[in-house]
């Protein structure tokens, strides 16, 4: 999370810094549980979700971050969805996020006076196909590079994935992703189902479950979500996420989608009173 990342900084040593990239600043994309996100978003968290079985279009998706003001975080996240012959659908997609000028300390990497830069980047490139018509998988490589100072280190690492999603009046949905983050590999889970309203017509309501934790060590942290859609316009959502047995926080989404065209803002709450994150999406469909 942001709050952790920030506050590793001034921790870090040569010694951590052989051993892992840094950080795992997560991207919001909406409300969802990560394991359930479609699209072009999906390339952060599931593979999978962007398989012609969920229905979702061929697009581009940019993301600007806006870290809470004490962290000093800022970045810009893109990806795209194509097809290509004899291969299917493809995802490629670019996150770089920084935290620049951060005071030396007698514990950073280079304790000489001045300061220096914290960066993040990484690279995903993915396939996704579905199995009859019904499931999708998916399989990533990432790039993973983060830096203090002159320091650098490289990873490259795979993410595997699979949503399934059915019909009924329920429309139930479930994900899982095997997600590599630094030198640790994550579980992502989550499912989800439609909620019956008064106006069907006007209204699609849906209730979800998410959960994430290290594989080698599961504790993991949880998410309930609400997302509403007004005339397939509109929509709202909102999600209370916990932190390892911490505090609760909320996430909150406001979208309006016409004809191929999105905008989008997702605010994080951090704990502490840290402060919150947000992230300001812009996607249009190739199609």
């Amino acid at each position: 999370m942001l709050l952790a990342a920030t506050l590793a900084v001034a921790a870090v040593t040569p010694a951590s810094l052989r051993s892992q990239v840094l950080f795992d600043w997560p991207v919001r994309s909406d409300v969802r549980p990560e394991a359930l996100v479609t699209g072009a978003p999906s390339l952060l968290w599931n593979p999978s979700g962007f398989a012609p079985s969920s229905q979702e279009e061929r697009e581009v998706w940019i993301v600007h971050v806006d870290g809470p003001d004490a962290s000093g975080i800022q970045g810009l996240v893109g990806s795209v969805v194509f097809d290509l012959p004899w291969l299917g659908r493809v995802g490629v997609a670019y996150q770089h996020l920084g935290i620049p000028d951060i005071e030396r300390t007698g514990s950073s990497p280079e304790p000489e006076p001045g300061s220096l830069t914290v960066t993040e980047d990484l690279a995903v490139l993915s396939l996704a196909q579905s199995v009859m018509s019904l499931a999708g998988v998916g399989a990533s490589v990432r790039l993973m590079r983060g830096t203090v100072g002159s320091d650098r280190r490289d990873r490259v690492a795979v993410d595997l994935g699979v949503q399934s999603r059915f019909g009924g009046r329920l429309r139930p949905g479930v994900g899982a992703a095997l997600r590599s983050v630094g030198t640790r590999t994550d579980a992502v889970l989550g499912a989800q189902a439609s909620v019956p309203t008064p106006w069907p017509d006007r209204l699609e309501l849906t209730a979800g479950y998410g959960l994430q934790g290290t594989v080698s060590d599961f504790n993991p942290e949880h998410r309930l979500s609400v997302r509403g859609t007004w005339l397939g316009r509109f929509i709202a959502g909102a999600a209370a996420l916990s932190h390892n047995g911490g505090p609760w926080t909320s996430l909150l989404e406001l979208r309006l989608e016409v004809g191929r065209y999105g905008l989008a803002i997702v605010r994080e709450g951090l704990p502490n009173d840290f402060g919150a994150a947000r992230f300001f999406q812009a996607s249009i469909g190739l199609n």
